[in-house]
């Protein structure tokens, strides 16, 4: 059994990480370890979930994905 790709999604609209949340679990190779409403939180997130893949809205109102990819670099 190969392991599940872990996935976590920012984004500041909840409706929005709660619908993608549902789809990824449907899905036997995805793995959701979390999602957070902003920078900050997806910062710290990041560190524990320690995912392979990160749904990340670039540009929002309160949000900046841009920091989160510098902070990544």
């Amino acid at each position: 059994m190969m392991t599940p790709i872990r996935v976590l999604i920012v984004g500041e609209q909840t409706l929005f990480r709660e619908a993608l949340q549902k789809l990824l679990e449907r899905e036997p190779d995805l793995l959701f370890v979390g999602s957070a409403p902003g920078t900050w939180e997806a910062l710290e997130l990041l560190d524990e979930a320690q995912p392979d893949i990160l749904l990340l809205i670039l540009n929002t109102p309160q949000n900046s994905g841009v920091e989160i990819l510098r902070k990544l670099a």
